[in-house]
This record gives structure tokens, sequence and C-alpha cells, in this order.
């Protein structure tokens, strides 16, 4: 699988990487969830992110265990977690931040960590705090100068807490979460910034939280975490239709956007976290960048896109 370097990180990591999430949930099988990690790697994917607020460790712990039981798996791996939120409860003081990597750490059964986000700050002004007293922010610091951990990051759905990430200069890398895909591209300006300040930028939500893997016709299918509005439908929809005249699937289609995000004159900078329970979803997330579509295909997604609004 190609690699691409994660902005200032120098950090190579695969156009895909495999998100933890779904292996946190409770009814998802411990050998499921073990299984779902080996065949991500076998696949070829070189980047692991998790957090603690994934099953309360939930997640941490099997990763830990699937890397414990096949060791030879652990080379040229990179493992990302997070701090700051755990369940129903946020806290990003210094002393809890160091608390919570020591945990993560065991967890994992690893001394040093590639990639440390702070998770699921939701105000610009909150992140500003943060960066201005004693709290998570000079936690981590410490942690990298320790050698501890190697990069710091910040993973939210808020392009407003992304943009003072940018503008601070303190974080390597960020997660944009469900602000760039095919359904909304809200992000789309904000990652062209972040790429040419040199800044690394994973994109979580591909899928939109499901309808862009499931499709339109799902009674299921969810749109950030909630049933798809008759108008997200409608879009995928029409994707759709254009999927099936290119001969290209549906997931395929939503992942490789994302990774043409950036830049066109730059190294791209972009990778993509993509969540997997089981071995056929961790295989299916390595096929999503194999098959890649024609420029053809992406002119007229193009087209499409800019003729309507995001839908809401």
């Amino acid at each position: 699988m190609r690699k691409v370097r994660l902005g200032r990180t120098e950090l190579l990591v695969t156009q895909v990487g495999f998100g933890g999430a779904p292996i946190g949930r409770d009814f998802v099988s411990e050998g499921d969830a073990v299984q779902a990690v080996w065949a991500a790697i076998e696949g070829g994917v070189n980047l692991i992110d998790t957090s603690p607020h994934y099953g309360l460790g939930r997640s941490e712990e099997r990763i830990g265990r699937a890397l414990t039981q096949r060791p030879a798996l652990r080379e040229g791996l990179l493992l990302s977690t997070k701090t700051g939120h755990y369940g129903d409860e946020k806290d990003y003081s210094y002393e809890r931040t160091k608390r919570s990597v020591a945990k993560s750490l065991e967890r994992l059964g690893v001394d040093y960590l590639d990639i440390l986000h702070i998770h699921d700050v939701q105000e610009a002004e909150h992140l500003r705090e943060l960066v201005a007293n004693r709290s998570a922010v000079h936690a981590l610091q410490e942690l990298r100068h320790e050698g501890v951990i190697g990069n710091l990051g910040v993973g939210t759905k808020s392009l407003e807490v992304i943009a003072v990430a940018l503008e601070c200069g303190l974080f390597d890398c960020v997660m944009m979460a469900n602000q760039y895909n095919l359904v909304d591209q809200s992000g789309g300006a904000l990652i062209e910034d972040l790429v040419r300040a040199d800044i690394g930028v994973l994109v979580a939500g591909a899928y939109a939280t499901g309808i862009l893997a499931k499709g339109s016709a799902d009674p299921d299918a969810k749109y950030r975490y909630r049933p798809a509005s008759g108008a997200v439908r409608a879009r995928v929809a029409a994707i759709e239709e254009l999927c099936a005249r290119w001969d290209v699937a549906l997931p395929a289609a939503a992942v490789q956007f994302c990774l043409r995000a950036g830049p066109l004159d730059l190294s791209p900078g972009v990778g993509v976290v993509l969540g997997a329970r089981t071995a056929e979803q961790g295989r299916a997330l390595c096929a999503a960048v194999a098959a890649e579509a024609p420029e053809g295909f992406w002119q007229e997604v193009n087209e499409l896109l800019c003729s309507s609004a995001t839908p809401a």
C-alpha cells in the first residue's frame, strides 16, 4: 500500500490506517476484534489509531492483545492514541493526561507512541486555554521531550478547533472527523491550509459514519451517527449512479475522494482512518484503496458536488 509523509512528523503512513473505535464496542467479540487488527496489518496498513474513550480502554486492550499474540506484526507499525475524553467524562488536566498516557502504554503493551492526540475539544477558546495554561498540551510536550511520545495532534469534529491548532503552531498533525467526505466538504479549505503548513492530516469519517459504505437504499444507514435524511440519501444516490456507470464501488470512491484532498502541487500529506470490527472489514478497508477510479469519474463527481449545496 502506498505511503504518504504525514506533514512535518516525517512519519510515512499508509494511505489508510486502522481506526480502533468499532472494536471498543461491547457487542464486538474479542476474537473478531483481534482478527480485524491482524487482517488490516496483513493487508498492508501500518498505522493503528485508538483512544481510551473507545470502550473505556477496551479498544486499546484488544489492540495490545492482538500485537502481543503476533509480535511479528509489530515491526514497522505506527501507533496513535488520544487523551482527554473518557466515556461521559472529559478531563484535559496536566495530571490526568500523564496518568492517561501511562495507562494507554500499559494497555497497548508498548513504551512509545508515535502520535498522541488531544481528543474531542469542541470549542476554539477551550483549545486556546489549554495551550496557555498548565494542561494536557504541556503534559504531552514533556512526554515528547522524555521520548515517550513522538508527535502531538488534535482529534476533533470542530473545524474551529483545528483552525486554532493550525494557528498556534504546536501540533504536528490533526484528525478531522466527519468534515470531509463525499457528502460534506466543509473541511476542504482547511485541509489545504494544513497541508501547506506541513501539518499532517488524518481524515476520519470517509464513510460519513455509515451511509457511504452501506449505500442510500439501506434503511439503517447512518449519517453523522443519526438516521440519514432524505437529502443525504439523495446525494448518495446520485453518487451511486456515477459509481455504477464508471464501475467504481461506493466505499472505494468514498475513501479515494478523501485521499485526493489537499493542494495537488504538494506531497499529499493526507491519510484516511477507517474503523473495522471483523477480519472481513479489515480486509475491505485495504481493498478500498487498491481499486483506483479513473479521472473521468472524479471530474463528474466534482461537477455533481459543485452543483448542489451540502445536504443537512
